[in-house]
């Protein structure tokens, strides 16, 4: 019956595939996330819906008793704050939609000790981004669903809650330059007269009371509810800056680093409808975001977020500023302060990449938190190989929320959609989908994180079939946008056939042995590895005349390369400076995998010179500054490399349940490295050189580590361990303090 099945299908053009894709994706992300039973409370809304609506929605509950817990499960389109008797409990809670394109989230909230015997007020604010982007996609109406137990007391949304329209408003014809058509957001436009601060214990008796949904709307337009997999946002207390005793009409103000930030102020008005104008630095946000005063006194929090390395406020006649201020805002994984040496160069260079990657995480990784916000997956895969060696563990799963995702917004003829969620386009860029394929890989090997593997080889066993081949070479593949990197002189052959055996072998790491896919991958591999001899040439790795360094650091990561070409392609790596900030980083790997950190680094410092002497506490798009925008993750490719081959740490086994620790003293005697990859996990080195002897201290938290050096004379926690000649030696780690010496 089954082979009958098959015949039939592919007589009518159709693959088991195909066929059965929408089964599979969702059978696959119900195991994946935490799928949610349709809500049993109302979907509740106001009347007004559109574009950029924000909603107040206001609940008194009575109890009888203090309760010590209270568990509830929200969702909305699109974020939302939450408050308990005035106190602040969610902040910017939820996430963009878009698990699948038909498909959001919710949140699984737990409250302990907030609510007391009595009248007790729930307040949440909500904001509708009311439009597609590039990292969105609009349910296509306003809407929230609170369901819940107040200890054992029902919470449930309904038509009894209170809501009315929040003071924010837009007009794309005021924005700084043109309505930004790859951004959801729209920049704040505020009626200081509709915006109060509700959540404090404002009574809202008087509210309208809320809408509530059709239910068959409501499901067409939420569809289906996945848990959050990200850990809550945060927001630090506010920082003030001094405003001065002069009145004035124009500020600039400084913030200690390129951040995501929410502006507040305290204002005078001498009447209603006083305007102050404020905005960053960053012209790429495009929009200057406005306020409109009540007459006295004005305070205001905007909750969009913007970022910048500077605060510029305008302000109206009439207006006098009293206080100016921000919350510091972004994605729950605290940082680890991981690197630190002689270089003050590589030190600027390797701090000004994980400023980059912090600006650009929050409900996906971005390529940039300002032009677009969006989940380009080849800048994804170098902002999660960062974050395994700058962030705390909670980092990971914003990757693993990128895969799960990615497989939901799979094709079903198989195509990889390269940016998801994305409501306005369907992007397919070969050579970042084979990128992301290694990155999901390399996610599993650091994370020890198994769950992913079912969609990652579904992926892989779906799009690289699409490849077709011919002379033993993969067939170029354009997709729905022919880009290998931006920037001329790109060898397109040698790139992404190499990209393409790199993604097969990386992949083989957890493909069944045996397995059908498994064959697939080998013969495909023989065949590129015997026609890829052609392209190596005296210049190294190239299809035509000429090296590419983007070429010859893929082909050496994916080990097409023999010995005697390695002299030639270290030149090429070197010398030939066509990369991007995007794939600069896979050319300083690749020098680094030849045993030549040396020229990695010095490299590094040369092609990155100008933003490191920059005031901009950022990497940029480009090399030269103003040609795109000023933090864009795929530059700090910079820090892995420090942080992987100089200080040398590395799992050995998935999880890092083993590790190593090879430091390479070579190209810097004296420095610090500390990571703190998965939970129970942290490992720290220092490498200090004294009188001619080097030595290395390694903490860590857990067992399996081995510490390797080459020299001689060692001295290993006391004990001497005699070596006449230089040599590799390896030692095992301990728990705790480790302390190496040798000569």
């Amino acid at each position: 019956m089954e082979q009958r099945e098959k015949a039939t299908q592919m007589a009518a053009g159709q693959t088991p595939q195909t066929v059965d894709a929408a089964a599979r994706q969702d059978a696959v992300k119900q195991e994946a996330l935490q799928f949610r039973a349709p809500f049993a409370a109302d979907y509740i809304w106001i009347k007004e819906d559109g574009v950029a609506v924000w909603a107040a929605f206001s609940k008194d509950i009575t109890l009888n008793q203090d309760q010590s817990e209270a568990v509830l499960d929200i969702a909305c389109d699109t974020h939302y704050w939450l408050w308990i008797n005035g106190e602040e409990i969610v902040w910017e809670g939820s996430l963009k939609r878009g698990v699948t394109p038909r498909d959001g989230y919710y949140d699984h909230v737990v409250v302990r000790r907030k609510f007391k015997a009595g009248s007790n007020n729930v307040s949440i604010l909500v904001r509708h981004l009311g439009d597609n982007g590039f990292s969105h996609k609009d349910a296509g109406c306003g809407g929230l669903v609170v369901e819940g137990t107040v200890g054992d007391v029902p919470l449930l949304s309904d038509g009894t809650w209170k809501a009315k329209r929040f003071g924010y408003g837009y007009s794309a014809w005021k924005f700084w330059n043109h309505l930004n058509f790859r951004l959801s957001e729209r920049g704040s436009e505020v009626d200081g007269r509709a915006y109060d601060e509700f959540w404090l214990g404002q009574s809202a008796r008087d509210w309208p009371n809320a809408v509530v949904l059709d239910r068959a709307k409501a499901a067409a337009a939420f569809g289906r509810s996945y848990r959050n997999p990200l850990p809550p946002k945060v927001a630090a207390e506010p920082v003030y800056w001094d405003v001065g005793s002069r009145a004035r009409r124009r500020y600039t103000f400084d913030l200690p680093v390129n951040t995501q930030f929410c502006p507040v102020f305290v204002l005078d008005a001498d009447k209603a409808g006083r305007k102050i104008t404020y905005y960053t630095e960053n012209r790429w946000l495009n929009y200057k975001n406005t306020y409109s005063t009540r007459k006295g006194q004005n305070r205001f929090l905007d909750f969009a977020w913007i970022n910048g390395d500077k605060l510029k406020v305008r302000l109206g006649r009439g207006i006098r500023l009293v206080s100016a201020g921000y919350r510091a805002t972004g994605y729950g994984a605290d940082a680890v302060s991981a690197f630190d040496s002689e270089d003050e160069a590589l030190n600027v260079l390797w701090q000004k990449a994980a400023n980059t990657l912090a600006v650009t995480m929050r409900d996906s990784y971005m390529d940039c938190p300002d032009r677009e916000r969006a989940q380009w997956i080849g800048d994804a895969v170098i902002e999660s190989d960062m974050s395994f060696y700058c962030l705390r563990p909670e980092s990971a799963a914003l990757f693993r929320k990128a895969i799960v995702a990615t497989y939901g917004w799979l094709h079903q003829d198989g195509v990889i959609q390269t940016v998801v969620p994305n409501g306005l386009k369907a992007y397919e860029l070969p050579v970042q989908n084979l990128a992301f394929l290694v990155g999901c890989v390399n996610y599993i090997e650091y994370s020890g994180d198994h769950s992913v593997w079912p969609m990652v080889l579904t992926m892989a066993q779906g799009y690289l079939p699409l490849w077709q081949m011919k002379d033993g070479l993969v067939v170029h593949r354009k997709g729905s946008w022919d880009w290998g990197d931006w920037g001329g002189k790109i060898d397109v052959p040698a790139l992404e056939n190499a990209w393409y055996y790199y993604a097969m072998a990386r992949l083989l790491r957890y493909v069944p042995h045996g397995s059908e896919f498994a064959a697939f991958c080998h013969q495909r591999m023989r065949q590129i590895a015997a026609a890829y001899a052609a392209y190596r040439k005296p210049v190294g790795v190239a299809s035509g005349a000429k090296a590419d360094d983007r070429a010859n650091a893929v082909a050496v990561l994916a080990g097409l390369y023999r010995e005697e070409d390695i002299a030639a392609i270290v030149q090429a790596l070197y010398n030939v400076r066509n990369s991007s900030p995007y794939m600069e980083k896979y050319v300083e790997q690749a020098l680094c995998e030849l045993g030549r950190t040396d020229l990695a680094l010095a490299r590094a410092k040369e092609v990155y010179a100008a933003m490191i002497a920059d005031k901009c506490t950022t990497l940029w798009e480009f090399w030269r500054k103003h040609a795109g925008t000023t933090n864009h993750a795929w530059a700090g490719g910079t820090l892995f490399v420090l942080s992987r081959y100089v200080g040398g740490i590395y799992p050995t086994s998935d999880g890092f349940a083993t590790f190593a620790v090879r430091p390479d003293t070579s190209v810097l005697a004296d420095f610090c490295v500390t990571v703190n990859p998965v939970a129970g996990v942290e490992i720290s080195l220092r490498a200090r050189q004294d009188a001619g002897r080097q030595t290395l201290t390694v903490h860590c938290t857990s067992a399996g580590g081995q510490l390797i050096a080459t020299g001689k004379n060692f001295i290993f926690n006391g004990q001497s361990v005699p070596s006449a000649a230089t040599a590799e030696r390896v030692f095992d780690l301990a728990v705790g303090a480790n302390e190496l010496s040798f000569e």
